[in-house]
This record gives C-alpha cells, sequence and structure tokens, in this order.
C-alpha cells in the first residue's frame, strides 16, 4: 500500500472514529436530557478528538464507547451543569469502576475539569434546589450569604456535598420545617450523615465550637451562630 492509500486510509478510520462518537453523543445526550443544549456537540467532539489524539494507542480507552461516555462527562461538568456521577453512571448503564479509571485518565489531559469555577456550580445547583421545593427568595439569599462565609471551611468536598450544607443551614437559618433535611439530601444524592459530619467537624471544629450533637438537636446553636456572623 502506497503512503497516499495509508493516508487516506487512516483518514478515513479518523472519520469513522469520530461518527461514531457522534452517534454514542446523540444517544448520551436524550437519555440524560439534555438535547436542549446543542451546543454541546461541538464541544464534546473537539474534546474527543483532542484527548483521544493524546492517549496512548492500543488502549482499550480510546474507543468511542469507553471513552465517550467519560468526555460527555466532563464537558458537562466543567461547564456547570447538575450531572451527579452515581446517576450518569446508572442512567446510562456503565461499569463503575472501569468509568472511573477511564475518566482519571481522560481528566489528565482536560484541563478545565480541574479549572472549573466550584462556586458557580454550587450556586447553580442551590438555585435548582430553590427552584424544586419552591422556596422564597430569602432561601437563596440567604443560601448566598452562608456560602461565601463558610466557603474556606467546607470548599475541600465535593459539590454536592456543599450544596447539602449550605442549603440546609439556610433552612435552619431562616426556620423553615415543613421540610425534611433527608428530602434535600435525597434530590442532591447525598446522605444526611455527610452534612452532619461537614457541620460539626469542617465548621464547629475549625471555629473551636463546642456542643454540637446533630442538625436537629443543635439548631438553635446552628442559627445563633449564623446571626452572629452574618
Amino acid at each position: 500500500m502506497s503512503k497516499s492509500e495509508q493516508i487516506i486510509q487512516y483518514t478515513y478510520y479518523e472519520k469513522t472514529v469520530l461518527d461514531n462518537f457522534e452517534l454514542i453523543f446523540n444517544r448520551l445526550i436524550v437519555i440524560l436530557e439534555f438535547s436542549k443544549y446543542p451546543q454541546l456537540k461541538d464541544e464534546c467532539i473537539n474534546t474527543f478528538s483532542n484527548i483521544r489524539k493524546q492517549m496512548r494507542k492500543g488502549t482499550k480507552f480510546r474507543s468511542p464507547k469507553k471513552l465517550g461516555p467519560a468526555i460527555v462527562y466532563m464537558v458537562l461538568k466543567s461547564k456547570g451543569f447538575d450531572v451527579q456521577i452515581t446517576n450518569f453512571i446508572e442512567k446510562i448503564g456503565l461499569n463503575r469502576k472501569e468509568f472511573i479509571e477511564i475518566l482519571k485518565q481522560a481528566t489528565i489531559f482536560y484541563p478545565s475539569y480541574f479549572k472549573r469555577d466550584r462556586k458557580t456550580i454550587v450556586v447553580k445547583k442551590i438555585n435548582v434546589i430553590k427552584e424544586y421545593f419552591e422556596f422564597e427568595n430569602d432561601f437563596l439569599n440567604k443560601s448566598h450569604k452562608i456560602l461565601k462565609k463558610f466557603w474556606h471551611y467546607i470548599k475541600n468536598t465535593k459539590e454536592d456535598v456543599i450544596v447539602g450544607v449550605v442549603c440546609i443551614l439556610a433552612l435552619i437559618a431562616i426556620e423553615i420545617n415543613d421540610i425534611p433535611y433527608v428530602q434535600i439530601c435525597k434530590k442532591i444524592g447525598i446522605k444526611m450523615s455527610t452534612v452532619n459530619y461537614q457541620v460539626k467537624n469542617k465548621i464547629f471544629n475549625e471555629m473551636n465550637i463546642s456542643g454540637f450533637e446533630s442538625l436537629k438537636k443543635s439548631s438553635n446553636k446552628i442559627r445563633k451562630l449564623i446571626n452572629k456572623i452574618i
């Protein structure tokens, strides 16, 4: 086979790979209910192409079937969309262990994943909670103030956990008692115990405030703290 024929064959193969990824993207975006964001397609295709070129040839992770879902997940996260990894994996029917492995490999070549504005993402998710539970604007205003004040203490954990902490603290501060905290956690996709841990260890302990028992039992103490510093 001549060099020109090899180039033509390689070009055709690469086009086929991109076409296969586009088919996978179209299917995933429908499953994930993001069809109303057509601008994601070019971003995902370009990201897939760039990352695939940098990954070692011969690895199974370069195939559209394996790499494709990881690319879609990374782009959605970097753009601030509310995507929970567990829900993402379950909806698409992926092998969790393999997906995490591929994601770790792919993020090496995608700095935007690590440089995303985490505060903006958290604020967007808080807005989702506000709309879902039909809270008034005072919930939103209090949440923003709590996020700003306690960011230093809770920033080193997952975004969903930060959202849970901020939302529940806001509910306590403005005394909204008709929505169980566990419903907030369930909507976000986290455990109630995780929020308890963060408030006790990352806020109260770090601020050298003793006496925290639980979100329920220490609600008055939490409310006094928030009112004092915000």
